[in-house]
């Protein structure tokens, strides 16, 4: 079953429409994008693919300050610069944000983002820094799915307490809260 993030869900219904409204010679610059990446915006119109800030913007669904923030950040290529001193951004920055971005909706931290691009841009490398990561992350994710369900259980039992409504004044979860409070098991 594919990985499919939700901040990149979008339906493969829609992602026709949206292919259908395309003049004809758009299509092969979207050529091996699937449905559950987003398209948004047109595709670039410049010569040789470029396109300035705001059309990477909509092509990709990045905000324009955070692609700014990513060269900042050394997460893109320098982009080319126009005699106005405007960007121009190319098909491999709309791969990389779209990159980093999928990155990202799997709770990835910029570190790890850059750890991720720099064993990618290194093909020949080993994957064992990869493998370590996404270990690392799965045991995060065990352990912040481990405190959920002790919330849940936690939240299961005060429930428990005030099974049917009455006042306030009886109320056993309030009465629960407030001990539990006063002694000091509260965890703020």
């Amino acid at each position: 079953m594919p990985i499919v993030a939700s901040a990149a869900k979008v339906s493969f219904t829609q992602a026709e429409r949206r292919l259908e409204r395309l003049p004809l010679k758009s299509l092969k610059w979207l050529q091996g994008q699937g449905p559950n990446v987003p398209y948004k915006g047109l595709p670039p119109t410049g010569e040789g693919g470029s396109m300035q800030i705001g059309e990477l913007a909509r092509a990709t669904g990045v905000k324009i300050e955070t692609i700014r923030y990513y060269e900042r950040e050394h997460l893109l290529p320098v982009p080319q610069r126009t005699d106005g001193n405007y960007r121009l951004y190319s098909l491999q920055h709309v791969e990389q944000l779209r990159f980093i971005r999928f990155c990202r909706s799997l709770d990835m931290s910029l570190e790890e983002v850059r750890v991720l691009i720099g064993a990618r841009d290194a093909p020949a490398g080993s994957c064992r820094t990869v493998n370590a990561l996404l270990d690392e992350k799965m045991a995060e994710v065990d352990a912040r799915v481990d405190e959920l369900r002790q919330l849940q259980h936690q939240l299961r039992n005060l429930r428990g307490l005030c099974p049917q409504s009455d006042e306030v004044k009886t109320c056993g979860i309030l009465v629960e809260l407030t001990r539990s409070a006063r002694s000091n098991k509260a965890q703020i």
